[in-house]
């Protein structure tokens, strides 16, 4: 991981107060980012077990098929899926056509540091429609 974006992931992690997240209001649909260290664990450990490379991970309805003909989904139960996305542009897009707003893509793009690049970040769209994320990176990135 780049300096830079440890640096703004640091920054992020220390707005996050008591609940350990931050959430985005985009009008259209809320956006969670989750820094608690048992989820943040949970993903490390997700993308350990998972066979593809890639730098989105995304809880899906179905693990079978093109990752475009799937839907995000409430992580309960889901097919953790991956892809390689060239930036944060191209994270959103896949994001939307998985199911988040478009609102809801664009804050993650603007906010999640590293996204389509050289951090690993982990969605899922959860039962009430927030869009949540979390960073996947190694223990001591964080």
């Amino acid at each position: 991981m780049r300096n830079s974006t440890a640096e703004a992931l640091k920054q992020l992690m220390d707005s996050t107060g008591s609940q350990q997240e931050v959430v985005l209001d985009s009008g259209q649909g809320k956006v969670r980012l989750d820094f608690k260290a048992e989820n943040l664990q949970l993903w490390r450990d997700t993308l350990k077990s998972v066979n593809e490379a890639g730098n989105v991970l995304v809880a899906c309805e179905s693990n079978s098929g093109p990752i475009h003909s799937t839907r995000l989904a409430w992580i309960v139960g889901a097919a953790i899926r991956t892809s390689q996305t060239d930036n944060a542009s191209a994270a959103a897009t896949l994001l939307q056509e998985l199911g988040a707003s478009n609102a809801q893509a664009d804050l993650v793009a603007l906010h999640c540091p590293g996204l389509g690049d050289d951090l690993t970040w982990a969605f899922y769209l959860d039962r009430h429609g927030w869009l949540s994320g979390a960073p996947v990176a190694r223990e001591e990135d964080l």
